[in-house]
Order: structure tokens, then C-alpha cells, then sequence
């Protein structure tokens, strides 16, 4: 799971980098603040939500992938188009990206 780790990180630590960059700017076009949220939650979900959902389905396709071929010895791909599983991978960045904005916000 280590390159998938790193390339998570990688990601992250870019989403957070141009998110702080971004603050920081509102901040000083409006140091006091009284005019300006420096914090657009809804449009990091947004961001976060779109930088990781074809990460995330690039990593399920590549595990799955791994697992039928470890577990299953069977050599094919991992389909990714199931109805049911499009639906998760949709999901699963939204709440994510959600959670994580929301936490920076407090």
C-alpha cells in the first residue's frame, strides 16, 4: 500500500498547500476581517471532493485488481463500472472531503 500512501500524501499535502495559500491571501486583502471569510468551506468540498475522486477510483481498480490475482489467481482487471460501486466512489470523496474542510473550518 506504500506508493498508494505516498501518492495520497502527495496529493493531500498540495490540496492544503493551495488551500493555506489561498487563506492567506483573503487575509490580507481584508486584514481585519471584517468584510472577507477568509475560509470557503463549501468551495474546498468542492476542490477536495474533485482532486480525489479519480484517485480514488484509480486505487480501487489497481487493489482490486491485485486481490484477483493474489486471492482469486484470476488475471483481469478490476471493473470499476458497477452501478452500485460508482455510487461508493462518489460517496466516499464527498464525505471525505466534507469531514476534512470541516475540521479545518473549527
Amino acid at each position: 500500500m506504500e506508493p498508494y500512501e505516498e501518492e495520497a500524501i502527495a496529493l493531500m499535502t498540495a490540496l492544503y498547500l493551495r488551500q493555506q495559500k489561498d487563506v492567506l491571501k483573503k487575509l490580507k486583502e481584508d486584514p481585519s476581517g471584517a468584510t472577507l471569510d477568509p475560509f470557503d468551506v463549501l468551495m474546498w468540498i468542492i476542490i477536495f471532493r474533485a482532486a480525489m475522486e479519480p484517485f480514488l477510483k484509480k486505487l480501487t481498480k489497481e487493489v482490486g485488481t491485485i486481490v484477483l490475482e493474489i486471492d482469486l489467481t484470476v488475471k483481469l482487471p478490476f471493473y470499476v463500472g458497477s452501478p452500485d460501486l460508482e455510487k461508493a466512489l462518489l460517496k466516499q470523496p464527498q464525505t471525505f472531503a466534507e469531514q476534512v474542510n470541516e475540521v479545518t473550518w473549527k
